[in-house]
């Protein structure tokens, strides 16, 4: 079997056999030579595959489909790790305050800014910076966020909420 990339070089040197010079004919031949020479080929392997594809549609090949789902498998793999990267689009548009409902990122942000203002420094509240503050109220009116500020957002909720149950266990239970 041909390798693809060596199949792609041979396409675009085989028309020029039809050419009505001889010495562009033999240097043709001659660049064939070498490129089936680069991938370890020879000319029966062409001849070999010129005969398989006139002969119609390959019997399924157990090697063939175990490389190709390999392959499948390194492109899944590559695609999620690129999604799990800190700086690619959050993996979800938003998160679970309470038990029964997701909310998205823009009212998670609200929702840490109230807890933020309502609770009073001595019981855990107060505990955002003025930057972080201004963070969540960007975040509070468009929300696209990367996976890394989706987890900071999620980690202030958690102590937020933490507080929350410190200071009145009868509360609404959370997450």
């Amino acid at each position: 079997m041909i390798p693809a990339e060596t199949a792609a070089k041979l396409a675009k040197i085989l028309p020029r056999l039809g050419s009505e010079h001889d010495g562009e004919i033999i240097n043709t031949v001659r660049a064939i030579s070498r490129t089936l020479a680069a991938a370890g080929l020879d000319w029966h392997a062409l001849a070999a595959a010129v005969k398989a594809s006139a002969s119609g549609p390959r019997p399924f090949d157990l090697s063939t489909f175990a490389d190709v789902m390999a392959e499948a498998a390194q492109e899944t793999a590559a695609h999620d790790a690129a999604r799990r990267a800190p700086d690619a689009p959050a993996r979800t548009w938003g998160r679970k305050l309470w038990e029964d409902r997701m909310e998205p990122w823009s009212t998670v942000a609200q929702h840490a800014l109230m807890l933020d203002w309502t609770l009073p420094k001595s019981q855990g509240g107060r505990i955002l910076t003025k930057g972080e503050r201004d963070r969540l109220k960007d975040w509070e009116r468009s929300c696209r966020l990367t996976n890394a500020e989706a987890d900071w957002l999620s980690g202030i909720i958690d102590r937020l909420h933490a507080a929350v149950e410190r200071t009145n266990p009868h509360r609404r239970k959370t997450r």
